[in-house]
Formats: C-alpha cells, sequence, structure tokens
C-alpha cells in the first residue's frame, strides 16, 4: 500500500484520526482520550502513512472536520445519518467488499444485522464469513456502522477492543443482554 496521510482532530474530550484521498475518506480510527492512541494506531495498522497538523488542501481540512463530527455524534450515541453524505475512498476494496460496506451503511440506528444476514441483504447468501472478514477489516468504524454487525449468536469482536461493540450498542438503546437470550415454549418438555 502507497503512503497515506492522516491527520489528527480533537473533537470534545477526544482525538480522531481521519485520512483524506482526492477520492474522499480513506480511513478513520475510533474516538481516543489521547494523540498519542491515534498516532500509534495509525502506525499499526498503516505503517506507511504520514501524520500531519492540515492538509494543504482547504476542501480536505473541511471534510476531515465534518467526518470528525460524524464520529463523535456516534460515538456518544446519537443518530447521525452519514448516507449519501460523505465521500469514501473505497480503493482497495474488492466490488464485493464495497457492496457489503454499503449495505452495512444502511442499517438503521438502534438495530443490528448478523454477519449472514448482512451477507445476504448485500446479495451473496451464505456467505457470513466474508461478511465477517469485510467488517473486521473496514477502514471506516464507527463511520460505517459496523459495530451493528453481530455474529447469529453473540456479539464479535471489535477492533482491539472487545467492550467497545457492546458500548456503542448499549448507547444506540440496544438490550444487548437480551440480543441473544434465547427464549423457549412455556410448554415444551425440560
Amino acid at each position: 500500500m502507497s503512503e497515506t496521510i492522516w491527520t489528527i482532530v480533537k473533537n470534545d474530550k477526544f482525538f480522531i484520526g481521519v485520512c483524506i484521498t482526492s477520492k474522499g475518506v480513506f480511513g478513520n480510527t475510533v474516538p481516543y482520550r489521547t494523540k498519542a492512541i491515534v498516532e500509534e494506531k495509525i502506525a499499526k495498522y498503516f505503517p506507511e502513512s504520514k501524520v500531519v497538523t492540515n492538509y494543504d488542501n482547504e476542501a480536505y481540512n473541511e471534510l476531515v472536520e465534518e467526518t470528525a463530527e460524524i464520529i463523535y455524534q456516534r460515538w456518544i450515541g446519537k443518530d447521525y445519518l452519514v448516507q449519501n453524505k460523505l465521500p469514501l475512498d473505497y480503493g482497495g476494496y474488492s466490488h464485493k467488499q464495497v457492496q457489503v460496506l454499503k449495505t452495512c451503511m444502511h442499517v438503521p440506528y438502534g438495530t443490528t444485522l448478523s454477519y449472514g444476514e448482512l451477507a445476504a441483504k448485500s446479495g451473496f447468501e451464505g456467505a457470513a464469513r466474508f461478511a465477517g472478514t469485510c467488517m473486521a477489516k473496514t477502514r471506516f468504524p464507527i463511520l460505517i456502522p459496523c459495530h451493528r454487525i453481530t455474529r447469529a449468536n453473540s456479539l464479535g469482536k471489535y477492533g482491539d477492543d472487545p467492550n467497545m461493540k457492546r458500548v456503542l450498542l448499549e448507547k444506540e438503546g440496544i438490550d444487548v443482554l437480551g440480543l441473544f437470550r434465547k427464549t423457549r415454549k412455556m410448554d415444551s418438555p425440560l
């Protein structure tokens, strides 16, 4: 992968990394409490990258600010629509991966889908593992609400923090504990 150029924005008490290209938002981080953590995550996942204070292009800087605001609003649990508002640079993704990511973009606030359901809605019936891999490898966490996609019987993973998916879903009003609770019929034998 060629060099990517990132900038880090402070929004309220959080720092958010955003990468812009001529095609749009190339990637972002989730909010972190320190700039150093954001720089560490960028270096870990995008080793051929550099961080600048601002882009030379003012339109890029405006897109960074808009992207960071959307991420922050979703981070604090607000229903903030992104669909068709931000140009995303899907460079490096296959056509099938882009289809899954775009389908995920339309999963409504306060709802979840399983990986299998996401795959089916994307036109790839039976490709739950593929959809899960797309979610795991997205460069757009929170911006594309991959936290709303779960395993069929559990939350599944979310980046480096196993609790982050639960926290984000709870902020959206989802009863995470009840999400996978199996109910049995009262007249069925034990």
